[in-house]
Order: C-alpha cells, then sequence, then structure tokens
C-alpha cells in the first residue's frame, strides 16, 4: 500500500518536481531488516526527471579493504605467490541505467563517477599496469561469483514519459551497513545533476543476537558449533543404523 500511495504522489507532483530539479528520487524503503529466515530481499526506488535526459542509478554498499591473492606451482605444490591489496572497494555494488552505457556518457566521465563494475577505480599500492589489472579483473570475477555485483546493468523502467523506477535485488549474503544510491541526470552526455539517498542494512530479531554473541564471545560460540557439528554427525549415524 505505501508503495502505492508513493507512487501516487510523485505521479501529482511531477510536472512541479520536473521544473524545480533536473531529477527528483525517493525509495520505497530506507531500511533492509535482514532476520534469521532472510533470503534476499528487492530494493526500489521512484523517480521524476527533466524533460528528457538519461538515468543511471547506483547503489553501493560499505567500502572495504580487499586482498587478492594469486596461486602458482612451485616443486608440485600450490602456494600464494602474489597478492594486491585494494581499498575502498564497495562491498556491494548495482546499477541501472536507461539507456546503453556507451551511448550514456564519455569514458572519462563513467570512471569519474564510476558507472559500471569496470569503471570503478579502487585506491590501491602502486604497482605494474599488466598487475593491477590482472588482479582488479580477478577480484571483480570473484564478486560477480558471489552476487554481489551485476554481470550485466538493470534497466530504469519508465511509467511515464517523465516518471521511472529501478529495482536491485540484495541477495541473502549480503554485507550489514550503511548503502549509497546516487541517481544520476544526464543530458548530452554531460552530468547535470545527481541524488544521493542512504539505505540501512542491518540485522535484526534472532539473527542480531546470534551475530552479537558471535563477535562477543567467539572462543564459546566456536566450541558450541563444534559440539553440535558432532551432535548432528553422531545422531545422524544413530539414525541410519536403526
Amino acid at each position: 500500500m505505501k508503495k502505492f500511495l508513493l507512487i501516487a504522489v510523485l505521479i501529482f507532483m511531477s510536472a512541479g518536481a520536473a521544473r524545480a530539479e533536473n531529477v527528483t528520487v525517493e525509495l520505497v524503503s530506507d531500511h533492509v531488516d535482514i532476520t534469521t529466515g532472510f533470503n534476499g530481499t528487492t530494493l526500489g526506488l521512484f523517480g521524476v526527471r527533466a524533460n528528457k535526459g538519461d538515468i543511471a542509478v547506483i547503489v553501493k554498499g560499505p567500502l572495504r579493504t580487499m586482498s587478492v591473492r594469486r596461486k602458482e606451482s612451485v616443486i608440485g605444490a600450490w602456494i600464494n605467490r602474489s597478492f594486491e591489496t585494494f581499498k575502498a572497494v564497495p562491498s556491494y555494488y548495482n546499477y541501472a541505467l536507461s539507456r546503453p552505457i556507451q551511448d550514456l556518457a564519455p569514458l572519462e566521465t563513467l570512471m569519474e563517477h564510476g558507472i559500471g563494475p569496470e569503471n570503478l577505480r579502487f585506491n590501491k599500492p602502486d604497482t605494474t599496469d599488466e598487475q593491477r589489472i590482472a588482479f582488479r579483473d580477478a577480484l571483480l570475477r570473484n564478486k560477480k561469483m558471489q552476487g554481489l555485483y551485476p554481470a550485466e546493468p538493470g534497466a530504469i523502467k519508465f511509467i511515464g514519459p517523465n516518471f521511472f523506477r529501478a529495482d536491485f535485488y540484495i541477495p541473502a549474503n549480503v554485507p550489514v551497513g550503511e548503502y549509497e544510491i546516487q541517481t544520476l541526470y544526464f543530458s548530452g552526455g554531460v552530468l547535470r545533476d545527481s541524488k544521493t539517498s542512504t539505505v540501512r542494512v542491518a540485522q535484526v530479531g534472532g539473527s542480531a543476537r546470534i551475530n552479537q554473541f558471535a563477535h562477543g564471545n567467539s572462543f564459546v560460540y566456536g566450541v558450541m558449533c563444534v559440539l553440535l557439528a558432532v551432535f548432528a554427525g553422531w545422531f545422524s549415524n544413530r539414525v541410519r543404523r536403526g
């Protein structure tokens, strides 16, 4: 019901909003609650654009420092021989566009605003160009395999000439923290306006209590997990034997 009321209000205000600003946006919800049975959800955004400009919406999770390691064969054994550490890496990244990325803006603009995973520029130590590209590509592949980065951009869906929406899937393994949603308005390949919103992703209920206990009592939690695994193995063995 809240979603339909929001749509109605935005449609009613679209004409005035479009004249006052290049783009106006509103989130369906400003929080995502992760419960014990959480298996993913959808984050929705509605907006109104001025005229016929192009829209890009980017969702970024909390920034993290991440290392990528490369294994090499040494005397028949595979070991980690080299690695690269990247700083300011979005733990989650997704985006949606109103037109193909190559037609949205020049490459320099795409890189400046991090539109598309391939245009993200992480803060990293000095290294050769080949090493930087190889490790960065490996990091992006890992994120895509985990479902935390998209293989392709989502589509901005226009409900009317200027009224649009964008939806982003939030997977079950999403990191908690504050997420930033950037809505960028382009005209003629030039950024004319931008809006930033935030969403809080947090564990609640039993999931939050388990997480707090695990972090505050790591040794006890580890022992409990081992005992539970031993009991589960013993019990399943007894059941099979009858």
